[in-house]
């Protein structure tokens, strides 16, 4: 989430919102660290037994069905053709847990996005030095958000726009091409900088933005439970999409670290604190986020383009999400889980896929 740390030379002021759809003043957001996510995968593998290999991980691999088999395990059945057996199985099979119930499928939020890259030099020369910070520019209706990637070498533009209806016509295709025209047309009544940016983009694409609605559960039973993005995909106005992820991971992995032997029923309990811990807190990211790209668009109710009111949501964040940290996001989840299962044998310790 931005900031607005003191002296930073860029600060919004009330006239900034004068104008019809002006871009407005950028926003730099300070001591921010951004790392390319394959860059960062590759780095993690590396500390995996086996790396990609015949290691822990195998990538490319599409779950189509999950079958009960006579000793109580799981074969999981992939569309490449094979098939794998395990004990529990723990990921993307929204579709497969929630299948009949409402509110599987993902819904359009009522926004998209422009993403393309500028060479660092080039976004340099348009707008000066504070190119190579993280910007935000905001303005009626949607918002910029640009950083450097690539050891600084590339300007990275995401521009967030809200469609005249409120569908996304490009049905099932949620990535599509553009041209510089599409994207200058929608911006067409920004500010000058806003505009030479997006006239610059390379390799650029649309992105219908999708979240999931609230799910009923994100387990069944001791067999399945649904972690990261196919249990609670959401916008990615609040930066903590990915986060929150890892937050699965680590309440999951610290609940599953407890099970000493091997125990169906208390494997079943594990996956019901994980439930009863994390869908709280990842639903309501869901609807903060889509409340942050509201805000950001001057478009959220009773806020809009009132400037004391978006300062003040900026600095604290949507429901705090802003100003939260790993220590306050991870581990009280993680005390919540282990006195609900600190009650129970531990006895159990199963095998994944």
């Amino acid at each position: 989430m931005a900031s607005f740390p003191h002296g930073n030379g860029r600060p919004f002021t009330p006239e900034h919102f004068k104008g019809p759809r002006r871009g407005l003043h950028a926003l730099q957001r300070q001591h921010h660290h951004i790392v390319h996510r394959a860059a960062f995968l590759d780095e993690m593998l590396k500390l995996l037994p086996g790396g990609t290999g015949e290691g822990l991980v195998t990538f490319n691999k599409r779950c189509t069905g999950i079958e009960e088999v006579r000793d109580g395990g799981l074969t999981i059945h992939f569309a490449d053709g094979t098939t794998r057996t395990a004990d529990a199985v723990i990921g993307c099979v929204r579709q497969i847990l929630l299948r009949g119930q409402p509110n599987i499928e993902p819904e359009f939020t009522g926004k998209y996005a422009y993403h393309g890259l500028i060479p660092m030099e080039d976004a340099v020369a348009a707008i000066g030095e504070r190119a190579r910070d993280n910007l935000m520019f905001w303005g009626y209706g949607g918002h910029l958000v640009t950083f450097p990637i690539d050891k600084g070498k590339t300007f990275d533009v995401v521009a967030f726009q809200t469609p005249k209806t409120a569908k996304w016509e490009h049905g099932n295709d949620w990535v599509v091409s553009i041209t510089i025209a599409d994207v200058l047309d929608d911006f067409k009544d920004w500010s000058e900088p806003v505009k030479k940016l997006l006239s610059m983009l390379k390799k650029r694409d649309k992105w219908g933005l999708f979240d999931h609605p609230p799910a009923r559960t994100y387990c069944g039973g001791r067999k399945i439970c649904l972690l990261g993005d196919c249990a609670h995909a959401s916008t990615p106005h609040q930066d903590a999409g990915a986060g929150m992820a890892i937050e699965d991971a680590a309440v999951l992995a610290t609940l599953l670290a407890q099970i000493e032997e091997p125990d169906p029923t208390v494997l079943e309990k594990v996956f019901t604190a994980y439930d009863a811990v994390r869908r709280p807190r990842t639903q309501r990211l869901v609807t903060t986020s889509r409340a942050a790209g509201l805000l950001y668009g001057l478009q959220l109710p009773g806020v809009e383009d009132a400037w004391t009111k978006c300062t003040t949501s900026v600095r604290i964040g949507i429901d705090g999400y802003g100003s939260t940290t790993l220590n306050s996001t991870a581990e009280m989840p993680l005390n919540s889980c282990s006195l609900r299962v600190s009650n129970q044998r531990r006895s159990s310790c199963v095998s994944y896929c």
